[in-house]
C-alpha cells in the first residue's frame, strides 16, 4: 500500500498487479465524404490503462480532486454540498475509471426535482472517463474544454427532473420547456443533464445511459465529435440537446420515450421535449441509424433566436454596406438525417425550421400524431426516399400528415412513400406578420415557391399533394393508389406538371449514396426496431417525472371518457382478479385479452367515485382510485353578436335567443383548434349552422346527483367561462386567455343533485371548451362493500 497526495489532500492508494496493454483502438472504414470530420480525431482510448494497473481512490468526501490516472472507489452517498462537484479531474491525458462503482448523492431519491450539485465535473483534454454510475444530482457528470477526451460505459440515470403537473385529463402549460437560451449553460442549471458537455472538440461519447431523467446529453460549442451506442430514454427532456454544436456524427444511438405533455387520445403538445434537439446553428452533423421514437419531437431541430435576428447577432457580424449579409442562408445547414426512426411523436417525427441545405433519407416516419416532417421555412431541402405511414391522425388545423413545408423554398421531395396519412405533402403560404418582420425574413424571403414533389407514390392517404398559395411547383411522376384526393389546390400560381423523362432524371439526380456514409459509421449498437415491443403512441404513458419505462408492472388509465374508463397492465403482465369499490352504480368488464379491465356506469347524471382494486399473476396488487361522471349536458349554441369583454350579459342573451342551437351531448370535450364548430361537433343541426369559426359561445347546463365528499369541477377554456353551482357565480375567468385550466371545488355532506350552468366565448383564433370532474376526497366504503368483476366474452 502507498500513499499519494491528490490536490494536497493525503488520499490512500493500493497498487494492484498491471496486465498487459489492451490493443489499440482503430477507426476503419473511413471514406473522404467524412474524413473532414473523423480524420482529426486522435481516440483518447489508446492511451487508456487497465483498471487493474490504476492506484485506487477513496472517495468518502466533497471536492476530492484527481490529476493522476486511478480507479474511484466510493465509500458511502455524497452530497455536492457547495454546488460545484464532488469529483474534480483536472489531469490531461489521464484514465479514471468509476471501479463499475456508483457516486450517488445523499438526496432523498423520491425527490428528483429537489436534486442539487454535481457529481463529476472534468476540465482537462485527453481524458477517459468510464466504468461506472453517477446519480443523485442536477447534473451527473460536467465535462468543459476536455478536447480528445472519452466518456464511455457510464450510466448516468436517475438524475434531476422536474415534477410535471400536466395530468392524464388536462396539460398544464408550466411544464413546456423553453430550449431557446442556452449561452450562459441554462440547459443544465435549469433542467439538468445526465452527461453535459460544453467548448470542447473531437469528443467521443459512448455506451451512456440514462434513463428516468430529465435530460440524457448536453453538447454546447461541441464540434467534429462522435456520440454513439448509446440510450438515454424514457427522459421527460431530451435524449441528445445541441447548442452551436457542428460537424458530429451521432449514429446508433436509441433516444426513445424522450417525451412530456401527452395523454393518448386526450391531448398530444410534446412541450418542445425531443429525442434530439439542435439549436442555434448547428450544421454539417451526420444524424443517422438512430431511434427517436415515442418522443415530444423525434428531431426538434430550430435555426435559433440570433438565427433569426430576435437577439443580436455577434459584435464583428455587422456589414454597414448590407445590414442583411449576416443573416442570409443563416440556420441549422447542411445536415444528414439517414436510416433514423422519427416515429410515434407526440408531434412530429422531425421539425427542421428556418434552415438550408438539410438531407433527409431513407429514414421512416410512422404514426406522428401531427406529422412527420415540418419543415417551416427550410430551403433546399433534399427529402428523399423515406416512408410516411399513418402520420397525422391527432392533427389540428391545417398541419397534418407526412411532410408539412410552410414558407419554404427550393426544397426536393423525391421519391418517397406514403401511406395512410391524414395528407401525404402540404405546401403553402400563409400571413405570419411577426417573423415576416425579422431580419432572417428580410434577409432570405418567406414565400412558398420553387418546390419540387417528384417521383413520389401515394396509397391510401385522404390527400396527396395539397397547395395553398403556392407559386412554381413542379409536380412530376407521381404515382397516386386509392387517395381520396390527388391533388388540391387553393390560390396557387404556376404550378406545373410535368412527365418529361429527362427533365425528372435532371430533377433526381444522385447525390452521394446513404449507403457510403453508413458504411462508415462508427459503432455496433443495432438501436433502429431494439424497442419494437413498444411500438404505438398509446405507449406512452406520463407518470409523475416523466413516461413510463416499462421496467416494472403497472396498472394504467388509457382513455378519458368519465362515461367508462379504461384500464390495462403493462409490463407484460397477465390480470388475475379485479374489485371495485364504491356506492355509486358502477360495473366491471374484465377484457378478455386478460390485460384489460373496463368500469362502466349504470346510471347517467350520476357522479360516482370508486377505487378499483387489480391483482395480476406476478402477485402485483393495484388500487387505483378514480370517478365516473356521464353527464347530460344541455348546449345551446351560437353566434356571438356584442363584445363579451365589454359587456359581458350579451353571451346570456344571445344564448336565449332564438338563433341559438339546442341540442344535448354526454360529454363536454371541444378543442376546436381553428376549426368551425361544425368540425368538431357531431351535430347535424350543428354542422349545417353555418356557423363561422370565430365569435362564438355556448351555454351548457346539467344537474348531476353527487354523492358526499368533495369534487373539483374543472374547465379548460380558450377564451373566457363562467360558471354557476346551485345558481350562483363560483367561478369567472372572463378574458381572452390561451387554453387554461381552472378549477372549482364543491363540498357536499349529502347526496343530491346540483345545478351547473356554464358560460363561455370564443373571440377568435384558437378555441377550446372541456369540462371534467375530479374527486378531491370522496366517501368510499371500506372493502366489505366491493364488487366483484363481470368477466367479458
Amino acid at each position: 500500500m502507498r500513499t499519494i497526495r491528490v490536490a494536497s489532500v493525503p488520499i490512500t492508494v493500493v497498487a494492484s498487479r498491471a496486465t498487459p496493454r489492451p490493443q489499440r483502438y482503430s477507426c476503419a472504414m473511413i471514406t473522404p465524404l467524412v474524413a473532414w470530420m473523423l480524420a482529426p480525431i486522435v481516440m483518447p482510448v489508446v492511451m487508456n490503462v487497465p483498471p487493474s494497473a490504476l492506484p485506487e481512490v477513496i472517495v468518502d468526501r466533497d471536492n476530492i480532486v484527481v490529476r493522476e490516472s486511478c480507479t474511484l472507489r466510493f465509500s458511502k452517498s455524497i452530497s455536492d454540498d457547495d454546488g460545484n462537484g464532488v469529483v474534480h479531474i483536472e489531469g490531461d491525458g489521464i484514465t479514471v475509471d468509476l471501479g463499475a462503482g456508483t457516486l450517488a448523492s445523499s438526496a432523498d431519491a423520491a425527490t428528483p426535482e429537489k436534486f442539487s450539485g454535481m457529481g463529476i465535473v472534468l476540465r482537462a483534454k485527453n481524458v477517459t472517463l468510464r466504468n461506472g454510475a453517477v446519480r443523485g444530482f442536477k447534473v451527473a457528470i460536467s465535462a468543459s474544454a476536455c478536447d480528445g477526451s472519452t466518456f464511455e460505459q457510464l450510466n448516468v440515470s436517475g438524475n434531476y427532473a422536474q415534477r410535471l403537473l400536466s395530468t392524464f385529463e388536462a396539460e398544464n402549460s408550466q411544464d413546456w420547456l423553453f430550449p431557446h437560451q442556452n449561452d450562459e449553460g441554462q440547459w443544465a442549471t435549469q433542467h439538468g443533464a445526465g452527461l453535459s458537455v460544453s467548448n470542447a472538440s473531437k469528443v467521443v461519447l459512448r455506451q451512456i445511459t440514462s434513463h428516468a431523467t430529465q435530460n440524457g446529453i448536453l453538447l454546447s460549442r461541441v464540434v467534429d465529435s462522435q456520440i454513439y451506442d448509446n440510450d438515454c430514454s424514457f427522459l421527460s427532456g431530451w435524449g441528445l440537446a445541441m447548442w452551436r454544436s457542428s460537424g458530429n456524427t451521432i449514429c446508433r444511438n436509441n433516444f426513445d420515450f424522450c417525451v412530456r405533455g401527452y395523454s393518448h387520445t386526450v391531448y398530444n403538445r410534446g412541450q418542445d421535449s425531443a429525442g434530439i434537439l439542435l439549436f442555434e446553428q448547428c450544421s454539417e452533423n451526420i444524424i443517422a441509424l438512430n431511434s427517436a421514437t415515442h418522443c415530444g419531437d423525434g428531431v426538434f431541430a430550430f435555426a435559433g433566436r440570433e438565427a433569426l435576428g430576435e437577439t443580436p447577432a455577434p459584435m464583428d457580424a455587422s456589414d454597414a454596406s448590407d445590414p442583411k449579409a449576416w443573416y442570409r442562408t443563416r440556420g441549422n445547414n447542411f445536415n444528414q438525417f439517414i436510416g433514423n426512426d422519427l416515429s410515434c411523436s407526440a408531434a412530429h417525427g422531425l421539425e427542421l425550421t428556418f434552415s438550408f441545405s438539410n438531407r433527409i433519407e431513407k429514414n421512416r416516419f410512422e404514426s406522428n400524431a401531427i406529422c412527420g416532417i415540418w419543415g417551416g421555412y427550410s430551403a433546399q431541402t433534399r427529402i428523399e426516399d423515406n416512408d410516411f405511414v399513418r402520420n397525422g391522425d391527432a392533427a389540428s388545423g391545417g398541419e397534418r400528415g407526412g411532410i408539412n413545408i410552410e414558407h419554404g423554398r427550393e426544397n426536393l421531395i423525391l421519391a418517397n412513400h406514403f401511406e395512410s396519412n391524414a395528407a401525404g405533402v402540404v405546401l403553402w403560404n400563409d400571413v405570419d406578420e411577426a417573423l415576416s418582420k425579422t431580419p432572417w425574413a428580410k434577409a432570405n424571403g418567406t414565400d412558398c415557391s420553387g418546390n419540387k414533389v417528384v417521383s413520389n407514390t401515394f396509397t391510401k392517404d385522404k390527400v396527396g399533394i395539397e397547395l395553398r398559395e403556392a407559386r412554381d411547383t413542379v409536380l412530376a411522376a407521381n404515382t397516386f393508389v386509392e387517395v381520396a384526393v390527388p391533388l388540391l389546390e387553393q390560390r396557387t400560381e404556376g404550378t406545373q406538371q410535368h412527365d418529361d423523362v429527362s427533365l425528372i432524371a435532371a430533377i433526381s439526380a444522385a447525390s452521394p449514396t446513404a449507403e457510403t456514409i453508413v458504411a462508415s459509421l462508427p459503432g455496433s449498437r443495432q438501436a433502429v426496431g431494439m424497442r419494437e415491443k413498444t411500438r404505438g403512441r398509446f405507449n406512452i404513458l406520463m407518470e409523475r417525472y416523466g413516461p413510463y419505462a416499462f421496467d416494472a408492472p403497472r396498472l394504467a388509465r388509457t382513455n378519458s371518457s368519465q362515461e367508462k374508463a379504461d384500464y390495462r397492465t403493462l409490463g407484460f403482465t397477465n390480470i388475475v382478479g379485479v374489485d371495485i369499490v364504491g356506492r355509486g352504480p358502477v360495473r366491471i368488464l374484465w377484457g378478455s385479452t386478460e390485460s384489460t379491465v373496463r368500469v362502466i356506469a349504470e346510471d347517467t347524471n350520476f357522479v360516482t367515485p370508486y377505487e378499483l382494486i387489480v391483482r395480476d399473476n406476478q402477485r402485483h396488487r393495484w388500487i387505483y382510485r378514480d370517478i365516473l361522471a356521464p353527464v347530460d349536458w344541455t348546449l345551446r349554441l351560437f353566434a356571438t353578436t356584442g363584445d363579451p369583454l365589454t359587456d359581458p350579459a350579451s353571451v346570456a342573451r344571445d344564448g336565449a335567443s332564438a338563433s341559438a342551437i339546442e341540442f344535448t351531448t354526454r360529454s363536454l370535450n371541444f378543442d376546436f383548434g381553428a376549426g368551425t364548430p361544425g368540425s368538431v361537433i357531431d351535430e347535424p343541426k350543428v354542422r349545417d349552422s353555418g356557423l363561422g369559426a370565430d365569435h362564438f359561445g355556448m351555454i351548457a347546463k346539467a344537474n348531476p346527483t353527487f354523492l358526499a365528499g368533495k369534487y373539483a369541477i374543472v374547465i379548460t377554456s380558450d377564451d373566457g367561462i363562467r360558471l354557476k353551482v346551485d345558481g350562483k357565480v363560483v367561478l369567472e375567468h372572463w378574458d381572452r386567455h390561451t387554453p387554461t385550466a381552472d378549477r372549482f371545488v364543491v363540498t357536499l355532506t349529502e347526496p343530491r343533485p346540483v345545478p351547473i350552468e356554464i358560460e363561455w366565448f370564443e373571440l377568435d383564433g384558437n378555441a377550446t371548451f372541456k369540462v371534467h370532474f375530479e374527486s378531491v376526497e370522496p366517501d368510499i366504503p371500506d372493502m366489505g362493500q366491493s364488487k366483484r368483476s363481470t368477466r367479458m366474452n
